[in-house]
């Protein structure tokens, strides 16, 4: 990550973990009523015909 200013939910003590997993609570915090989850897996076919 070579600029943090314009991330929201990351400092410098995350830098080298994925981005998902280091702001996945902050961003729950933002609406409790709404599940937040990570996915770390591929974005392929099988995941993604989940939503459709």
């Amino acid at each position: 990550m070579l600029d943090l200013s314009s991330q929201f939910f990351l400092t410098e003590a995350v830098l080298g973990q994925p981005t998902a997993l280091s702001c996945v609570s902050q961003l729950q915090e933002l609406n409790q009523y709404v599940p937040v989850s990570v996915h770390s897996g591929p974005l392929d076919e099988e995941f993604l015909s989940k939503f459709t």
